[in-house]
């Protein structure tokens, strides 16, 4: 059974731990962090002047990734619950702008963004995960593109004993998630799942990891 956790105060208390312990919240090593990173960036293919929102954003890593690999000008705005958490990553990241706040009331106005990315968030989420889906695609543009990882419930490991889950997390079916993100105007371009474990870039079959990815594009 899944602990029901105050995530804000979570985040707010242990910023400057979460820094550095990457295994408290089933994300692996740094490397391996950086590794599903790269993943994204590969699959997301983000171009010139975009304007990118990274929701949930912690710390500021993916989008500080992104914009050193890429190279070129995109725009990226950091949306996170956790004051703290906003306050260490406008002072360490290259943000075009940070906003503090919840990503089932997200401020900004409909089709604004070319990229919405959620990287490992809806696993720390206590709130409705339809509400989150529904308000990060309201904010994208038409065509524009949607990248998100959580935890797989369906995990083969989970079954086979060689993992167990982490109580403080929330646990989804990748099938569940595609049909939720379909019905808020999503066409789904690719599903599979990302190793954990690899310090290089490693896509894998769905259920092959204990973290999945769905990637689309906004069709109405």
């Amino acid at each position: 059974m899944t602990k029901e956790i105050n995530w804000k105060k979570w985040y707010d208390e242990n910023t400057r731990k979460y820094k550095e312990e990457y295994k408290i919240m089933d994300y692996g090593s740094s490397k391996s962090m950086y590794a599903r990173y790269q993943a994204a960036s590969n699959i997301l293919q983000i171009e010139k002047n975009m304007l990118v929102l990274d929701a949930g954003c912690g710390l500021g890593t993916f989008g500080n990734y992104l914009l050193n690999r890429k190279k070129t000008e995109i725009h990226i705005i950091g949306l996170d619950i956790s004051e703290n958490m906003i306050r260490l990553a406008r002072q360490k990241t290259h943000y075009h702008e940070f906003v503090v706040g919840s990503i089932t009331s997200i401020c900004f106005k409909n089709c604004m963004f070319d990229c919405v990315t959620c990287l490992e968030v809806l696993q720390n989420f206590n709130g409705s995960v339809e509400a989150a889906i529904s308000e990060l695609i309201r904010i994208l543009k038409r065509g524009g593109k949607f990248f998100l990882t959580t935890l797989d419930k369906n995990y083969i490991g989970f079954k086979s004993g060689e993992r167990r889950r982490n109580p403080i997390n929330r646990y989804y079916s990748p099938e569940d998630l595609v049909s939720l993100c379909e019905s808020f105007g999503i066409s789904i371009k690719r599903l599979g799942a990302i190793s954990t474990d690899s310090t290089e870039f490693e896509l894998l079959p769905l259920h092959a990891s204990h973290v999945f990815f769905i990637y689309g594009e906004k069709v109405v």
